[in-house]
């Protein structure tokens, strides 16, 4: 099981390293995992995104020991998607309310927490 190195160092009261990529490149997420960035968030909303793409951006970070993120709107099947492809998690713009928080639990966490279905993938 991978670690999830983001919450480990803000468990332990440390900072976390991040950059925003407006656009995905597997060879610029590996280089920056190198680098010794913690986690890469690559911007969704205003990007397009593959499914190719986001495969090659997590494999990438992977490879480098860095966290892959994305930033893109609710959008629950999609995020269920890229879920199941490797990505470990979001960063939704625009939540405006505690309902709109929940949805984007519910799409994200399995039960008891949520309602994120599993696949025989």
């Amino acid at each position: 099981m991978r670690v999830n190195k983001i919450k480990t160092k803000l468990r332990a009261d440390e900072m976390v390293l991040a950059v925003m990529l407006q656009f995905v490149h597997a060879g610029l997420a590996e280089f920056l995992g190198h680098l010794g960035f913690d986690t890469l968030v690559v911007d969704g909303e205003h990007g397009a995104l593959s499914d190719n793409d986001v495969e090659n951006f997590i494999r990438a970070c992977d490879l480098s020991g860095t966290v892959p993120l994305l930033r893109i709107p609710l959008n629950k099947p999609l995020m269920q998607r890229y879920l199941d492809m490797g990505v470990y998690g979001f960063h939704v713009p625009h939540v405006e309310s505690v309902e709109q928080a929940r949805e984007i639990v519910d799409a994200v966490k399995f039960r008891p927490q949520g309602n994120r279905g599993t696949g025989l993938t």
